[in-house]
C-alpha cells in the first residue's frame, strides 16, 4: 500500500472530521492546506484514478503538448494520511451530515467541502455525441474522450468553414472556447492553409468576451486575422452526416440559423453536478452550490463550504479562481474549527491567460463583476506577449499537480 494513499475498507458507515467531495484541483489543494490542522481525520471522495490538469487540454488539442502529460496518478497527490475513497457521490444529506455513495455506503462528516467541479453536457446539443463519435471533422477540447481528436481535425483540415462555438451557460475557463481557434488559425497559417479557411467564432454571448477591456483587445486580434465573430448564436443541433450546425439566434428577431462546416469545434453547455443542482437544500436558482460568495461558506449550512467550478460564482470557473479561493477557504475553515467569526473574504478574482497563437497571448484578470484586477502594472496585459503564453503552458501546470495554488494578488498569511 502506498504511503501517500490510504484505501480504507469500511462497513456501511464511516465517519471523518473533514470530508472533501471531489479530487480535482480544488479538492486536492484543500486537502494539502488543511491536513496539518485536521490531521489524518480527512477523506477525499473521488472515483477517478487520474488527476487531470484541464487547462492543458487547449495545448493538447493543438498538438503542442502530449495528452499523457495532462494527467497524473491521483494517489501521488493526495497528502499522506488522507483517505482516498474511490467511489462516486450519490447524494448529500446536509440535515443529517452525511453523504451516500454509489456503492450504498454512507460517509458521515463534521465539516464538508464540496469541490465537485461542473458537468460538460454534450448530450444537451442534439446529435452532438453521435457526431463526435462518428465524424472525423467534429471535435471538442472539453473532455479527455475527445481532446486528442481536435489535433487530428486541425492537422487534416483541407479547407472550408471552421466553426468554434461557445454556449449560453457558464463554462470552465470562459476563454478556452476561442483559445483553440487562435491556435488552429496559427497552425494553418504556418502550414500555408490559412487562405483555405473561413474561421468563425460562434458564441451565445453578446460579444467575443464578457469583460469589455479584454473583449476589445480580442476583437482587434480576431479582426486582424480575418476571424469572423458571430454573437448571440447558441448551438442546439448538429447533423453530422450533412456537416450542418443549427443555432438559435437571439436578439430582436430570434430565429434558427443553419451553418455548414468543414470543421466544428464545440464547447458544450455546462452545469453543476446533479448531486448539487437536483438538491434544493444545496443549490440556488442557478443550480450551483449556494455559498456566501465572500466567505465560501454555504448560505444555509454552516459546516459546509465550497471551492471551484461548482460554486454559484458564475464567472469564476478557472484554475486561477481556485488560486484566489483556496487561501480564503483555508482561513475560514480554520476559523470555523476554532469557533471564530469568518473574516477572510474572496473578491471574486479569476484569471485567464488567453492564448492567441503559439508563443503569444494576453492575460485577463478580473473579479466576479467583470472589473479588471490586473497584477502587472507593465507591460500591458492586453498586448500579445510570449510570456503570457508560457504562464499557461509552463508555469501553472506544476503548481496544479502539487496543490500549491496562490493567486498572484493575494499575500496569504502563513498562520
Amino acid at each position: 500500500m502506498s504511503v501517500n494513499k490510504i484505501t480504507r475498507r469500511f462497513s456501511s458507515s464511516q465517519s471523518y472530521k473533514l470530508v472533501i467531495c471531489g479530487g480535482g484541483t480544488g479538492g486536492i489543494t484543500m486537502a494539502h492546506k488543511l491536513a496539518s490542522k485536521v490531521g489524518s481525520d480527512i477523506a477525499i471522495i473521488e472515483p477517478r484514478d487520474k488527476h487531470f490538469y484541464q487547462p492543458y487540454f487547449t495545448l493538447v488539442g493543438a498538438g503542442i503538448k502530449k495528452y499523457e502529460n495532462s494527467y497524473r496518478d491521483i494517489g501521488k497527490y493526495i497528502p499522506s494520511g488522507v483517505a482516498h475513497i474511490s467511489d462516486e457521490v450519490s447524494s448529500i444529506v446536509p440535515d443529517k451530515n452525511h453523504i451516500l455513495l454509489k456503492s450504498d455506503k454512507r460517509i458521515n462528516y463534521d465539516i464538508l467541502i464540496i469541490a465537485l467541479g461542473c458537468l460538460t453536457n454534450y448530450h444537451q446539443v442534439e446529435g452532438l455525441v453521435e457526431a463526435l463519435q462518428d465524424h472525423k471533422n467534429v471535435c471538442s477540447n472539453y473532455s479527455p474522450l475527445y481532446v486528442r481528436k481536435t489535433s487530428h481535425c486541425i492537422e487534416h483540415f483541407k479547407g472550408g468553414k471552421a466553426l468554434f462555438t461557445h454556449p449560453n451557460t457558464p463554462i470552465k475557463c470562459g476563454g478556452a472556447s476561442q483559445k483553440i481557434m487562435y491556435l488552429a488559425e496559427d497552425i494553418w497559417r504556418r502550414n500555408n492553409k490559412r487562405d483555405l479557411a473561413d474561421i468563425y467564432f460562434v458564441t451565445a454571448g453578446n460579444a467575443i468576451f464578457p469583460v469589455p477591456r479584454y473583449a476589445e483587445a480580442l476583437q482587434k486580434i480576431a479582426s486582424g486575422r480575418g476571424i469572423n465573430v458571430a454573437p448571440k448564436h447558441n448551438l442546439k443541433r448538429v447533423i453530422g452526416e450533412k456537416n450542418i450546425a443549427i443555432f438559435d439566434q437571439t436578439g430582436d428577431e430570434p430565429k434558427e440559423v443553419e451553418m455548414e462546416y468543414s470543421l466544428l469545434h464545440v464547447t458544450p453547455p455546462m452545469s453543476a453536478p446533479n448531486v448539487i443542482r437536483e438538491n434544493e437544500q444545496l443549490c440556488d436558482a442557478s443550480g450551483y452550490l449556494n455559498v456566501n460568495t465572500e466567505t465560501l461558506q454555504h448560505a444555509k449550512y454552516q459546516n459546509i463550504f465550497g471551492i471551484g467550478d461548482c460554486l454559484n460564482i458564475l464567472p469564476s470557473k478557472t484554475a486561477a479562481a481556485i488560486a484566489g479561493q483556496c487561501g480564503i477557504l483555508r482561513r475560514n475553515v480554520n476559523s470555523y474549527l476554532e469557533g471564530k467569526q469568518l473574516t477572510a473574504k474572496y473578491d471574486g478574482y479569476t484569471s485567464c491567460p488567453l492564448v492567441t497563437g503559439k508563443n503569444k497571448g494576453i492575460l485577463a484578470e478580473f473579479d466576479k463583476n467583470g472589473v479588471p484586477l490586473e497584477t502587472f502594472p507593465f507591460p500591458s496585459q492586453i498586448k500579445e506577449k510570449w510570456y503570457w503564453y508560457h504562464l499557461k503552458a509552463t508555469t501553472m501546470p506544476p503548481l496544479s499537480f502539487k496543490g500549491n495554488y496562490y493567486a498572484p494578488i493575494i499575500l496569504e498569511p502563513s498562520s
